[in-house]
């Protein structure tokens, strides 16, 4: 498969946002159930910690979970904020890739299928040929 060298015009364009935008959406969603996941692991994270259940290499542990899934989370938000928006492929890419690896996402019920589904979105040679800094 080719990819498209030309600049597109903006009904390509537009046609491109609209084939897009859902895929994007996706990721929103699965950047929301990762921080609602997120917010159940803190709280229980925390009240373990004020009932004194926890030594201090666990505090730790669990403390750079939470900060390493907060990040994943928001990279998965940048990711469908990029393909929403076609800025960036790099970011919309790593977002559809963060989202559908278990482990980096706590819960990757829906991020592994709109990863999947994004990724090939984004992927496309028309929604490619529209991303501001792709490779020309």
């Amino acid at each position: 498969m080719s990819r498209p060298v030309y600049p597109p015009n903006l009904e390509e364009r537009a046609a491109a946002r609209r084939r897009a935008m859902l895929p994007a959406y996706g990721l929103f969603i699965a950047a929301g159930e990762h921080f609602l996941f997120l917010c159940l692991v803190t709280a229980i994270y925390t009240s373990l910690l004020v009932q004194g259940q926890r030594n201090t290499e666990q505090t730790i542990v669990g403390a750079v979970l939470i900060v390493f899934w907060t990040l994943s989370g928001l990279v998965v938000l940048a990711g469908g904020l990029s393909l929403r928006r076609l800025n960036s492929y790099g970011v919309a890419r790593t977002g559809c890739f963060a989202a559908m690896i278990p482990g980096v996402t706590i819960c990757p019920v829906i991020g592994l299928p709109v990863g999947i589904w994004a990724l090939v979105v984004a992927c496309s040679p028309d929604v490619w040929a529209c991303f501001r800094d792709r490779k020309r």
